[in-house]
């Protein structure tokens, strides 16, 4: 029997805010500083995981050209700078979507790979902080993403059962920690394009935030009763 949607629980960069090219840029601006020239595909190995486990991954590759500290202190500075002059861009779609669950009562909290410092100061400047209760962030749990942590953490605060809760993701290690938590993931894709195997873990692959809109609210229509089959996967 399917139970009423009484959470969503959302990503942060890459799915509502259009920060990982931002991100892209400071790091490859950070590793030219110290005579590396960061590769896309480099990079795309850092999406939707914990700063610890970036550094890890940093200090496996690159470890006896820089240290990852110097690295990521230059990064912080330069897509700080950026955020203060021009903002943090939000994703189409986000404001509706997030309208439509707070009129239809639903719960909204944020599970995130950036630490609740870095998340609150991201969506204070998007001007979305005001539309959650809750974030559930990296420095809250001992494992990062792909680890349910961030998203266990998540429904444990908002009282429920993960079939009461919807996660968006855009990235495949978000959606494999929903999934591991239990969760129906709505996938929608930013930079990377979905693997063929991480695909069939989501039920549903969104071209953006309107097309996730619509699927929820088909979920919720009041004309679909209580043990009728959930929106096609797609």
């Amino acid at each position: 029997m399917r139970k009423q949607l009484r959470a969503a629980i959302f990503d942060m960069d890459g799915l509502m805010v259009d920060t990982e090219r931002v991100a892209r840029m400071g790091w490859k601006h950070a590793f030219r500083q110290f005579g590396i020239d960061l590769t896309d595909e480099e990079y795309l190995q850092f999406l939707g995981i914990s700063t610890a486990d970036v550094s890890a991954m940093i200090t496996e590759r690159f470890g006896g050209r820089v240290r990852f500290e110097d690295v990521y202190a230059v990064r912080q500075q330069h897509t700080h700078q950026f955020y203060e002059e021009n903002g943090v861009p939000l994703k189409p779609g986000i404001v509706e979507l997030l309208s439509f669950l707070e009129s239809a009562g639903v719960e909204r909290v944020v599970a995130t790979s950036s630490t609740e410092e870095m998340a609150r100061f991201r969506l204070q400047k998007a001007g979305l902080l005001e539309w959650f209760s809750f974030i559930s962030s990296s420095d809250r749990v001992l494992r990062g993403k792909p680890a349910p942590d961030v998203y266990l953490t998540a429904i444990d605060w908002c009282g429920l059962q993960a079939d009461e809760c919807v996660a968006l993701e855009d990235s495949e290690v978000g959606v494999r920690a929903a999934h591991a938590a239990g969760l129906r993931v709505i996938w929608v894709p930013d930079l990377a394009v979905p693997s063929e195997e991480a695909v069939g873990l989501a039920v549903h692959v969104a071209a953006d935030l309107f097309d996730a809109l619509q699927w929820i609210e088909s979920w919720m229509a009041p004309t679909q009763q209580i043990g009728q089959t959930d929106p096609q996967v797609s």
